[in-house]
């Protein structure tokens, strides 16, 4: 079981090597080689769907479609959403895989687990890559909360549909699985709680991924301006 942890960090290091040289090559290359990954992704996933009418539901797999279809469409005002979406997926698997992964994968079929690899892994690298060369800005948050209020409606809207022959994480967060199997009673100050701890963390991490990308990547022209601009207001003292 431990050697899908192993393997799962080997694989990680070289999404996050294999980034740091895709920054380093032209623009119009790199952007190639990350619209055939996310191509990829896409089809593999609408052929899963077919073949085993599957809807989506998981942040991840909804993910898999909305991302490579707004990249590969050029929906650069959705950008920020592909970019969070991105790191979101592929970083809380890894994550994931790495911690425990030997312990809730080891039954799953050897094809189901390397092709999750697979497509967490060309989300975390479009991410990654993204993260350092777009600049994205605080006013664009709101798309990310936008966004996050959709993937709960879309799960909740399919619900009925969804067979429960395995785990799905985004129903137990949903439901406050976690609390209702530690609590006896659940009482509503207890969930009242959870939900507020669960929104509060939600919205934490739209701002962590745009103050991330603000200490990254290059700096737009307007925010080059603005910084100047603040730069010369404050007053200083003569030498």
């Amino acid at each position: 079981m431990l050697g899908l942890n192993i393997f799962s960090l080997f694989v990680l290091l070289c999404i996050i090597v294999g980034a740091n040289k895709l920054r380093s090559i032209e623009d119009t290359r790199k952007r190639k080689i990350v619209k055939i990954l996310l191509f990829m992704v896409l089809s593999y996933n609408v052929l899963h769907i077919v073949l085993t009418s599957k809807i989506p539901v998981e942040f991840s797999t909804v993910s898999y479609f909305i991302v490579p279809l707004i990249v590969i469409l050029n929906l650069d005002f959705l950008k920020v959403w592909t970019i969070y979406a991105s790191l979101m997926a592929g970083t809380l698997y890894y994550l994931t895989m790495v911690l425990v992964g030997g312990s809730i994968y080891h039954y799953y079929p050897y094809m189901s687990v390397y092709t999750s690899l697979f497509c967490h892994g060309s989300l975390l690298l479009y991410g990654l890559i993204e993260l350092r060369t777009v600049s994205l800005q605080e006013k664009e948050r709101y798309k990310l909360i936008v966004g996050l209020i959709l993937m709960a409606a879309w799960a909740m809207y399919i619900r009925p549909q969804v067979t429960l022959s395995s785990r799905i994480f985004i129903y137990e967060i949903i439901d406050a699985k976690i609390v209702k199997s530690v609590f006896q009673y659940n009482s509503w100050m207890i969930l009242s709680l959870y939900y507020s701890i669960l929104v509060y963390l939600l919205a934490q991490s739209t701002r962590i991924v745009i103050k991330l990308n603000q200490m990254v990547a290059p700096m737009t022209d307007e925010c080059a301006h603005l910084k100047h601009n603040m730069y010369h207001s404050i007053p200083h003292s003569p030498k």
